[in-house]
């Protein structure tokens, strides 16, 4: 992981996190370490299917949402994340050229309806 000022193409811009300072080297100081292995399984999963993210966010309770150009993908904790990631692929070619939230936090696989607010 990498901190920089400027975007890498090709790589996901991975924001939410709080730090204070930044050790050259060194691991970031965040409150939860097993954040850059869950940032590490996202990252491997969105590859594995050639899903390419513009941002991969957190917030403070670590739930995660990407972004993809101007659709954002909520996909809440990290429970059946394989599956959201899965259906995430069929899904996001019907939305390319809208705007707005499709909301995946509580997904399962038995789930039949996703909804997408568009803005």
């Amino acid at each position: 992981m990498e901190s920089s000022e400027k975007r890498t193409s090709g790589i996901p811009q991975v924001t939410g996190l709080k730090f204070d300072y930044v050790v050259l080297n060194e691991l970031l100081p965040v409150e939860n370490d097993e954040i850059f292995k869950r940032i590490l399984d996202i990252t491997q999963l969105l590859n594995k299917y050639e899903l390419m993210a513009d941002k991969i966010f957190f917030d403070s309770a670590y739930n995660l949402t990407l972004f993809f150009d101007d659709v954002r993908v909520t996909l809440g904790s990290n429970s059946d994340i394989d599956h959201k990631i899965i259906r995430l692929k069929s899904i996001l070619p019907e939305l390319e050229g809208k705007k707005g939230t499709l909301r995946m936090e509580n997904y399962t696989e038995d789930t039949k309806n996703i909804t997408f607010h568009q803005e």
